[in-house]
């Protein structure tokens, strides 16, 4: 049923304009885009939206399962782990019965420009802790087919804020992704929204203190213990909200820069062909997990 007086978009777009509390700029993909139907812009509301994201991103993994042979990536498969790991079964995957598979998307070992040395210590410390852990990839010899397999298999992906991580739109569902946070686009969401597409969960590692001119310091066991530290929260996240024992969207996890946020709860109000009443739609819009997710990463630039 309409929502009682329902605001044509653009006179929702004018509205909000001229209201002097929120522009179209603030709030724009988070409660709604713009779209080009016909001759003149139109908007799609923040549950569309959503929607539209997750059906796509399903489209997308049963695309390249149908035109891909798709095979486990070695370093997934079980035979992998060592079987005198004393803690090999520290972590597991949601089902709590496979070792978690966790692909770190690296950008680089150099440690120059928007690259980070020692990434595999990272590694390391995960397959200590029972972890089917991996790097992608040298991209002169991985192929685009083996690159989607990390992302298709994992139950985790992780890495350096950059474009490797969009493979996650190929993950399964309830994928979790772990990203490093530098200096070049801290106040980005956009990896949150693809793990959204996925109904997963994203986290975050505010690694800025390791920006030097021209590169970041390497990886050392300060950084490898926070993210562990994130990973093992973010886990423990996955579990209580699956099991309806929290409803927190957001959580900081121990040093203010990491935190994480859940996938994105539908709220019909924000789900009308016509848009929401003009006279919630800021509080709307201000109150959205993304909304929040924005403020804290502004606040912190």
């Amino acid at each position: 049923q309409p929502y009682e007086d329902p605001t044509p978009h653009l006179s929702l777009v004018d509205d909000l304009m001229t209201a002097g509390t929120i522009s179209v700029n603030q709030i724009n993909g988070m409660c709604f885009r713009r779209i080009i139907w016909g001759q003149r812009p139109g908007l799609l509301y923040h549950d569309s939206d959503v929607l539209l994201r997750r059906i796509t991103s399903d489209f997308a993994r049963l695309l390249v399962s149908k035109t891909y042979d798709i095979p486990i990536p070695k370093e997934f498969e079980h035979s992998s782990l060592d079987s005198n790991n004393s803690a090999s079964k520290t972590l597991f995957s949601a089902d709590s019965k496979k070792p978690l598979r966790i692909v770190l998307f690296s950008r680089g070992s150099s440690g120059a420009g928007r690259t980070i040395k020692n990434e595999q210590l990272i590694i390391d410390k995960l397959r200590s802790l029972g972890v089917l852990a991996t790097q992608c990839c040298d991209y002169k010899q991985v192929t685009l087919q083996q690159q989607i397999g990390y992302a298709y298999y994992a139950d985790v992906i992780m890495g350096l804020h950059g474009a490797a991580l969009a493979h996650g739109v190929f993950s399964k569902h309830g994928l979790i992704s772990v990203e490093f946070k530098t200096l070049y686009a801290y106040s980005s969401i956009l990896f949150g929204i693809i793990s959204d597409s996925r109904l997963g969960i994203h986290s975050q590692v505010d690694i800025r203190d390791y920006f030097i001119p021209g590169g970041h310091k390497p990886v050392d066991n300060g950084l490898v213990s926070r993210v562990i530290d994130v990973l093992n929260e973010t886990l423990i996240y996955q579990y209580q909200y699956n099991n309806q024992l929290t409803n927190e969207s957001i959580r900081i996890i121990r040093k203010p820069g990491d935190f994480l946020y859940n996938h994105i709860v539908l709220t019909p109000v924000l789900n009308h062909l016509f848009g929401p009443k003009k006279s919630i739609i800021s509080a709307i819009c201000n109150n959205s997990t993304l909304a929040k997710v924005r403020d804290i990463l502004l606040s912190k630039e």
